[in-house]
């Protein structure tokens, strides 16, 4: 794992460079999408829809599935140390700071945050794909 760490530490500024204040912000608001507050309303909405269309079954088995992907990061949040990103490579975007529930962990990485929102993005899109049961 340090030779991944080591190339982290190489790579970030020669990408950090050739960013913009739109890509940041970007960035942001698909970290936001991620973010516990934004992920628990859009999984009980999509747990409902599929609940209603497909049976109780599909609406906790998504509840579940992210409730589990939430634990395993969790634990991994605890188990894997992992050095921050150093305050000089961190941008963000305007006065946006994060969501509203927080919870200290020793480690911040491996973050969730673009986990949910691609696997939120992945399974409203199966509303768009012609087929009898989702999962």
């Amino acid at each position: 794992m340090s030779w991944l760490c080591a190339f982290d530490r190489w790579s970030m500024p020669m990408l950090q460079s050739y960013a913009s204040k739109e890509l940041d912000c970007f960035v942001v608001s698909f970290g936001w999408m991620g973010s516990p507050e934004a992920t628990g309303l859009t999984t009980l909405i999509l747990a409902l829809i599929f609940w209603k269309r497909y049976g109780l079954a599909c609406g906790a088995a998504l509840v579940l599935s992210i409730t589990l992907a939430t634990l395993i990061e969790l634990v991994a949040k605890f188990w894997l140390p992992q050095i921050p990103i150093p305050p000089e490579l961190s941008r963000g975007c305007g006065s946006f700071t994060g969501g509203f529930i927080g919870l200290d962990t020793p480690n911040s990485y491996p973050s969730g945050h673009t986990f949910r929102t691609a696997f939120l993005l992945l399974v409203a899109g199966k509303f768009y794909v012609p087929q009898k049961h989702p999962f």
